[in-house]
C-alpha cells in the first residue's frame, strides 16, 4: 500500500520531498520502507511498538541516515515501560 501511494503522490508533486508518518505498527511497517525508499526525505515514528523488542526489530533504523521523529507516550500500551 505505502508503494502505491507513495508513487501517487510522486507523480502528483514531482520533485518535492516526501515525509513519511505512522503509527503504531503502522510506523514499524512505514519507518523500514521509508528508510528504503529514496523519494522519501523525513520519517516520522508515533506510538512505536517497542513494548517487546523480542518481536520487533529496529536496527535499520540505526543505518537510515534520514531525519527522524520517534514519538512514544508514557501511558502507551506497546510503548517502553518504566523500569522501577
Amino acid at each position: 500500500m505505502f508503494r502505491r501511494r507513495s508513487i501517487f503522490f510522486a507523480s502528483k508533486y514531482p520533485g518535492a520531498p516526501l515525509l513519511l508518518a505512522g503509527f503504531s505498527f503502522g510506523s514499524w511497517v512505514g519507518l523500514r520502507a521509508g528508510c528504503k525508499d529514496l523519494r522519501v526525505a523525513d520519517l516520522i515514528g508515533l506510538g512505536l511498538p517497542v513494548g517487546n523488542l523480542v518481536s520487533q526489530e529496529f536496527s535499520y533504523l540505526e543505518a537510515c541516515d534520514k531525519p527522524k521523529l520517534l514519538v512514544s507516550g508514557e501511558l502507551d500500551a506497546y510503548g517502553p515501560h518504566r523500569k522501577s
